[in-house]
């Protein structure tokens, strides 16, 4: 999201193989870990700077690319 930002994207659809944290994104699902709970209100914030946002569930086959390119991200990112 963040790099979606940083190049000026208004439009964001995001993909994701978590089908909890996509539900928990949409507020369909609580979150009761309080440091899973940081980065979800971090993904709440991020949302309200585009112009449209759509998030959904797929399945991991699907994703392998993708899947590989978040934890390489998450390994760079500071965390909470």
């Amino acid at each position: 999201m963040q790099a979606a930002k940083e190049r000026g994207i208004k439009n964001l659809k995001v993909q994701g193989n978590a089908e909890l944290v996509v539900n928990q994104v949409k507020r369909i699902y609580q979150v009761k870990n309080e440091r899973l709970r940081h980065y979800r209100n971090a993904v709440w914030d991020s949302i309200e700077e585009f112009d449209v946002f759509s998030i959904e569930s797929i399945p991991r086959a699907q994703n392998d690319m993708a899947d590989s390119l978040a934890v390489s991200a998450s390994l760079m990112l500071p965390h909470p």
